[in-house]
């Protein structure tokens, strides 16, 4: 068994070898048209939320073990980002999620795509990737991270 920070003990998983010769240790598929519309609705209420200065979404949403790394390089972890939430940081006028894929490993989740955030005259977009430990109905977000497009 390993044991990962705050969160439950999980099973070690199996390595195999693929045709290629290389090492597999988890088998990843596209999740199915109900998984990723779950992901997505999900990342598409949390965007909302921060915009309209909302925490209680990533309040549930966000493990405890929640670690992220911003579009301007600052580290937070889980009450930091729900104080910037609580504090109107996050604040923009509209935003969309573009480009967006979803895939599953066992009990992971990775979420990545393209959001564009509207600020006044000026408009920011960054490419993300987040991770999801959990299963339907009870996914937990544990990593996210930003980056800028310039």
């Amino acid at each position: 068994m390993v044991a990962s920070r705050g969160t439950r003990p999980r099973q070690s998983r199996k390595s195999t070898e693929s045709s290629e010769g290389e090492e597999q240790v988890a088998s990843q598929t596209m999740a199915t048209d109900d998984q990723k519309a779950e992901i997505l609705a999900l990342e598409d209420d949390w965007l909302e939320s921060r915009i309209r200065a909302e925490p209680a979404i990533s309040e549930t949403l966000l493990d405890t073990a929640y670690l992220g790394v911003r579009y301007d390089g600052r580290v937070q972890g889980r009450s930091e980002f729900v104080a910037a939430v609580q504090n109107r940081e996050q604040l923009g006028r509209s935003s969309k999620q573009l480009e967006r894929s979803v895939y599953l490993f066992s009990d992971v989740a990775i979420s990545m795509g393209l959001a564009v955030i509207q600020r006044g005259e000026s408009e920011t977009s960054f490419r993300y990737v987040r991770m999801y430990v959990g299963a339907p109905g009870r996914w937990k977000l544990v990593f996210s991270q930003a980056t800028p497009l310039r």
